[in-house]
């Protein structure tokens, strides 16, 4: 059940999982607690032959594209359940304009800026250093 699966992750039992507008690709709830928080909640269709791991993409998406500050924060995800839950932020739906539209270049250029590879950041703290040593010694 998807009230279930929801307080396993969110760690609350949702009052209220209210539908918002259809997708191809997912279900999307607002679940409300009893102090009025909120997070959103995408239940996503069961897989079919052939094609890629919605959930999985999307959370892999998300998990980039926070170091840009601009997108809701991943806080929880269950496979068998195919759901996952994201912080909920106020806001309204932006006005096709051009504000929006520079909003939305800034928002693709971050997405494209180079960042370090963690994993190298890594080989190199274990790396030990090694002085050269002249030739001829």
């Amino acid at each position: 059940m998807l009230t279930d699966a929801v307080a396993r992750l969110w760690g609350e039992t949702p009052q209220k999982l209210t539908p918002c507008a259809a997708s191809g690709n997912n279900q999307v709830f607002i679940a409300e607690d009893r102090d009025g928080n909120r997070v959103i909640v995408k239940r996503y269709f069961p897989l079919q032959p052939d094609e890629r791991d919605r959930l999985d993409a999307e959370c892999r998406f998300l998990r980039h594209a926070a170091a840009t500050g601009r997108v809701p924060r991943l806080l929880g995800r269950d496979d068998i359940a195919r759901i996952a839950l994201h912080e909920w932020i106020d806001g309204e739906k932006a006005a096709p304009d051009a504000e929006a539209l520079e909003q939305a270049a800034d928002f693709i250029t971050a997405l494209n800026l180079p960042r370090p590879d963690p994993r190298s950041a890594r080989r190199r703290r274990g790396r030990l250093h090694h002085p050269r040593t002249s030739a001829g010694g």
